[in-house]
């Protein structure tokens, strides 16, 4: 039986996330199905501006465009226990944050499967799932699922994640 990592993302000046509630709902969900998991959270070292939409929107795309890395506040303590990695992360302009590949370079996915949740406000997240697929080409990437934000998380989304990281 392999360990499961949750890797969520989540802005610095956000301590609470939807990121976050479905990382716990699957967490949960996995727990009933008597799978353990730990959660980790790809925090960015850099606060991303709250108040100003159009700042944090040009920033988002500076870093997309210039394929910037940006550091993250802390790494995943005992690395090697991990088989399945659960990535949960919001859709920003068509793709994941760049947080998020800043924890996929940062450690070696060979021979892992990761499953890809991505959150959105309805402009879902196909073709992020398969820009994962292939930035992790030496991993084994599962379709994953998107989950629209809001204040309901599907139970049914959560329970396709939980059956692809024990299936």
């Amino acid at each position: 039986m392999d360990n499961i990592l949750i890797a969520y993302f989540v802005r610095k000046s956000h301590a609470s996330s939807f990121s976050k509630r479905v990382a716990d709902d699957i967490a949960a969900a996995l727990l009933e199905k008597g799978r353990a998991s730990v959660e980790y959270a790809m925090t960015p070292v850099e606060s991303y501006p709250v108040d100003n939409p159009a700042e944090f929107d040009q920033i988002v795309r500076l870093e997309k465009t210039n394929h910037l890395r940006p550091a993250l506040t802390h790494r995943v303590g005992r690395w090697n226990d991990y088989k399945t990695i659960i990535i949960v992360a919001p859709n920003w302009d068509g793709d994941y944050p760049m947080g998020v590949y800043s924890f996929l370079d940062d450690y070696d996915f060979s021979g892992r499967r990761i499953i890809p949740v991505v959150v959105h406000n309805g402009d879902e997240g196909k073709t992020i799932r398969q820009e994962v697929r292939e930035y992790m080409s030496e991993a084994d990437v599962f379709d994953g699922v998107d989950i629209p934000q809001g204040s309901a998380i599907d139970p049914q989304a959560v329970a396709k994640v939980v059956a692809t990281a024990i299936g």
